[in-house]
């Protein structure tokens, strides 16, 4: 897979990520929906950012070792959780549209890599 997809992969699936992870807390769901979510669809929004998250971590150390893929992963976590921490005190509806947008890239990111 070439570096640039695989990048682009990697911060993708970390976005969104962290997006669905935040967006399964009641507050943050709360926030971004206008109203408290079912138990269910906030577990499941849960669950699909932890897989994120883990498959973020799997395409990093593909890509640089693991070695530096774990301190690049944890590096870019902590830059791209600001970024949500500021989308959920200012804008925090526009959260909805960055998680599925992410969630959508992420595999075009990978059939891209696959097929060049």
């Amino acid at each position: 897979m070439e570096t640039v997809f695989s990048n682009t992969l990697f911060f993708a699936l970390t976005v969104g990520g962290l997006c669905f992870l935040s967006l399964g807390i009641e507050r943050h769901a709360k926030q971004a929906f206008g109203k408290a979510p079912p138990r269910e669809p906030r577990r499941a929004r849960s669950a699909l950012g932890a897989a994120m998250l883990a498959l973020s971590l799997a395409s990093s150390i593909q890509t640089s070792g693991v070695s530096i893929g774990i301190a690049v992963f944890f590096g870019t976590v902590a830059v791209v959780s600001i970024g949500v921490a500021l989308m959920l005190a200012f804008r925090p509806r526009l959260l909805r549209f960055v998680g599925a947008v992410a969630a959508a890239v992420a595999p075009l990111a990978f059939l891209a890599g696959f097929f060049s």
